[in-house]
């Protein structure tokens, strides 16, 4: 039975008794736990797999935070998969797979790329699919070329000769140095043949000295967790995700303990052997 002085109550009209503190400072503090075997995380927050909760933008801040979470899957396949490519794109030390254009593509082409892919920038490269860097198209580039949005990219953007670049796998300190000392904020990488291998951007060094707590890979990305179902194209949305790194799959279900989920996650399991990432199956 309830107690009396229960009766009547609502939350504000208590307080949790205040016991002596050990710690000298709040930061003392650490709340980090395993998120699962090759995930752990700084905070004890898991985004939902909800439309109305986490979706790329929450995705990265959860992320960015130190916490993580589950990209909802009430969408086409193609449109997850993008979202968890945009994460995994933002505040990376080295970009991967920077977004290009080539030398011939218009100034509206390049704005509507700029526009659809969010970033500030576009590395040029000399023509479609060759990935020989060629210059770099800037968001000041884009605003010199104001009204002339038929004309070339080549006409506006910095060539390749004037442009400092450097080797793939340089270390961030040394990155930093050479982006201090020549007042840029991109720094292509390339390898010998000037093939495009990365990108690098005084943005995401920055975050990365800030928030070291991030939830991020052994690549520096941030972490991306998405949602299938249990049924329909669970199996095609669980290849196309792998595909795209997502770092956790969750097999969303009200509830586990059901025969066809577990068959489900055994048919997973089973038939995508090269899976290396966590399976996570239940609600959340």
């Amino acid at each position: 039975m309830l107690e009396d002085m229960f009766y009547g109550a609502t939350y504000d009209d208590f307080l949790f008794r205040p016991e002596y503190g050990i710690l000298k400072s709040r930061r003392g503090s650490d709340l980090s736990m395993p998120f699962s075997r090759n995930i752990k995380i700084s905070a004890p927050i898991v985004g939902a797999n909800m439309d109305t909760v986490t979706r790329e933008k929450m995705m990265k801040t959860l992320s960015l935070e130190g916490c993580f979470g589950f990209l909802d899957r009430n969408c086409p396949i193609e449109d997850q998969v993008a979202r968890v490519r945009h994460v995994k794109r933002q505040y990376s030390f080295v970009i991967d797979n920077p977004v290009v254009v080539h030398s011939k593509n218009t100034i509206e082409e390049a704005r509507n790329i700029i526009t659809g892919q969010n970033v500030s920038s576009l590395l040029v490269e000399n023509s479609p699919g060759n990935g020989v860097l060629a210059g770099i198209l800037t968001h000041r580039d884009i605003i010199a070329a104001e009204g002339r949005e038929g004309m070339l990219v080549e006409n506006f953007m910095t060539p390749f000769r004037r442009i400092i670049t450097a080797k793939p796998g340089i270390a961030i300190g040394r990155a930093e140095k050479i982006m201090a000392e020549n007042r840029i904020e991109k720094l292509p990488l390339i390898n010998k043949d000037r093939k495009i291998k990365g990108l690098i951007t005084i943005r995401d060094i920055q975050v990365a000295k800030q928030k070291p707590y991030s939830t991020k890979d052994d690549k520096g990305r941030l972490m991306v967790g998405a949602a299938i179902g249990s049924s329909g194209d669970f199996m095609e949305r669980a290849e196309a995700l792998i595909s795209a790194e997502a770092d956790c799959i969750l097999m969303a279900t009200a509830m586990f303990l059901y025969v066809n989920t577990k068959r489900r996650t055994e048919k997973i399991k089973a038939e995508l052997s090269s899976l290396v990432l966590p399976l996570v199956a239940g609600d959340f």
